[in-house]
Order: structure tokens, then C-alpha cells, then sequence
């Protein structure tokens, strides 16, 4: 895409950007400039949360501690302002919103990727605990249902859980 000429961001399978389009059709919209990955929109569209990419590391590198290392990132669509949530030296991946003011994410905080939930205060995290304790491989691949359900991948097999269950292949 041909970016504005105000930008210093440069499109690239490496660094994309999020454009929107009408599931009727027609020209597409870029929303967000930065590399925003992963992005979901909160339920009533004023709020995307995504993690970031700011350079050309690995995404399957595990156990990654750098300046590089992701965090998650929300964005108001209405007044177009930034917010960092989380700021650690790990990886923060696939965040979704829950229910309230609460989110799930991914987070390699405890050695390896596993859920973790916590509450979004003032556009940063609060009361983060781990939610799955997964040994040896990363989860990856987080998503949530509209009805609370958690889908992700670990050691190659798809599971699901309910907030406060258990995991089930």
C-alpha cells in the first residue's frame, strides 16, 4: 500500500499494517499505520487490541527477553490515541478482550507461553495471573468466543476452555 507521505513506517510483510473493508465490498481503509498484529476489536468497536512488532525477530523464537520483545497495545478508533498496556522484557502475545474490563493474553512471564488473565486499569494491566500452566511446549494461537470460550494450540492439538475450567483437547 502506498502510505501517506507523513509516515515513516514502511508496509511490508514484516511490519503490516491493519486496513478495514465493508463485508459488502469496495476500497479498503488502513485503521492503524504501526504493525499491529493480531488485532480484535472490543465489543461495541471502540477499542482494538493488538501486540506490536517492532522489529525482525523470530515469532517462533521461544524464551525471547530483548528490547524487541512484543507487548500488547490498545487503540481507541474514537479519539485515535495509543495506549501501551503491558511492559515487560517477554513476550506478550494474542490478547482478547473478556468480560468487563478483564483480558486474556499470552505471555512467556513464567518461562514458557501460557494464558494469562488480567484487568485493563487506566489502559494498563492490572492483576495479571496465569490461567494455564503448560510445561514445555508454548501455547499459541489464542482466541475467544462471543460466548467466554477459550480456543488455543499447544504441543500441536487444538483445545478449548471455559474461565475457571479445564482445558480439553
Amino acid at each position: 500500500r502506498l502510505d501517506d507521505v507523513a509516515t515513516v513506517i514502511f508496509p511490508s510483510g514484516v511490519l503490516p499494517e491493519l486496513y478495514e473493508i465493508a463485508v459488502k465490498g469496495g476500497q479498503e481503509k488502513r485503521v492503524i499505520g504501526t504493525p499491529a498484529e493480531d488485532a480484535v476489536y472490543n465489543s461495541d468497536g471502540s477499542l482494538i487490541f493488538f501486540h506490536d512488532r517492532k522489529g525482525y525477530e523470530d515469532p517462533w523464537r521461544k524464551h525471547h527477553t530483548s528490547s524487541v520483545t512484543r507487548d500488547l497495545w490498545l487503540f481507541n478508533a474514537k479519539d485515535k490515541n495509543y495506549y501501551q498496556v503491558t511492559e515487560t522484557t517477554t513476550e506478550e502475545r494474542n490478547p482478547v478482550f473478556g468480560n468487563n474490563n478483564d483480558y486474556f493474553f499470552l505471555s512467556e512471564r513464567n518461562g514458557t507461553f501460557n494464558i494469562w488473565k488480567a484487568v485493563l486499569s487506566g489502559n494498563k494491566e492490572s492483576n495479571a495471573r496465569q490461567v494455564t500452566n503448560f510445561a514445555k511446549h508454548p501455547v499459541r494461537f489464542l482466541s475467544r468466543s462471543a460466548n467466554g470460550i477459550l480456543c488455543f494450540v499447544w504441543d500441536g492439538e487444538i483445545y478449548t476452555m471455559t474461565e475457571g475450567g479445564q482445558a480439553e483437547k
